[in-house]
């Protein structure tokens, strides 16, 4: 979504609000649209829900979104070194 020019908010919501998978991710991607709709801000939500995850990854990841959101900048690049670094370490 974001690739496609959507900006952070509306994709991450796209991507919470998918009922074709509910995984973990996605869960606590849910949890952060969810405190961001109740007038949290979503930078603030994300870490919340990010370190309550306990996995290092999801934490990074929902970081990386929050820093996107609030000062813009790339975040496909980003996220997918980081997956392959998470991949990587997993291996």
């Amino acid at each position: 979504a974001v690739t496609a020019g959507i900006d952070v908010i509306p994709a991450c919501s796209l991507v919470a609000r998918d009922s074709h998978s509910q995984n973990p991710v996605q869960l606590a991607l849910q949890r952060a649209v969810s405190a961001a709709e109740r007038g949290v801000s979503f930078s603030e939500a994300l870490e919340k829900v990010g370190a309550e995850a306990g996995s290092p990854a999801i934490r990074h990841a929902f970081i990386h979104l929050g820093v996107a959101q609030r000062q813009g900048g790339e975040l496909v690049r980003p996220l997918r070194e980081l997956a392959d670094a998470t991949l990587l370490g997993y291996q």
